[in-house]
């Protein structure tokens, strides 16, 4: 009867021992496992919290086709009284408010105000969301321009001037040449001469061939 041999069974430390890496490996076992827990457990927080952040834009996604459904056609119309629908937006959670799907309804909303004489109503509707979303905010830039417009119109151009201000200052990449030439308008407007030349003269140095600059001369010549 043949000799049988059997292998000799290495334990696992003296396997992973055969090498540099191995042996750290074995010495550092508990570290390695804690940190492998803890990148576990940092993915598992990643996936949970981008989960919550689709729940979240579909529950604002969800109020806002409400909010449409139920009350655009009657504004528009005019069955829904102007300010029945304030109050009805201003019933809206904020997030709902500032949700990228409700910036055209707002805008589309405010505009209407305007045109009926309700520009204050406008205003105040947009300064909420304004001041919500902040104006570092990639929406903002939807809203600044009309914001200010209404400020002026209302007889604030010292607050429209600020929106202006704030925008350049949080370095916002849209629309710039309209912002300065704004911000030049307004400073001529309020008598600030100084500060007029030195945007309007910034419009022209910098912006060439955008046509703000056609109408950044023409304020100068009053300067002048």
């Amino acid at each position: 009867m043949a000799d049988t041999t059997t292998a000799p069974t290495n334990t696992l430390e003296e396997s992973l021992n055969k090498t540099d890496f191995g042996h750290w490996m074995y010495e550092n076992r508990k570290l390695f496992i804690a940190a492998v827990l803890v990148v576990f457990a940092i993915a598992s927080g990643w996936l949970f919290y981008k989960q919550m952040q689709k729940q979240e834009a579909q529950k604002n996604s969800a109020e806002v086709y409400a909010f449409e459904m139920e009350n655009m056609e009657g504004f528009r119309t005019g069955k829904l009284a102007i300010a029945d629908f304030v109050t009805k937006f201003n019933a809206l959670s904020l997030n709902a408010k500032t949700s990228p799907s409700m910036l055209p309804i707002v805008l589309e909303a405010t505009r209407f105000m305007d045109e009926k004489g309700e520009s204050k109503k406008a205003e105040e509707m947009l300064k909420v969301v304004i001041e919500a979303l902040g104006v570092k905010s990639p929406y903002y830039v939807f809203l600044a321009f009309n914001y200010a417009s209404l400020l002026e119109k209302n007889g604030n151009a010292q607050a429209a001037l600020t929106v202006y201000t704030d925008y350049v200052k949080a370095g916002q990449k849209l629309m710039l040449a309209q912002a300065y030439l704004e911000l030049g308008r307004l400073h001529l407007k309020l008598g600030q001469m100084a500060e007029a030349k030195t945007h309007l003269d910034f419009v022209v140095a910098n912006y060439p061939n955008d046509e703000a600059t056609k109408l950044a001369k023409l304020y100068i010549q009053k300067l002048k």
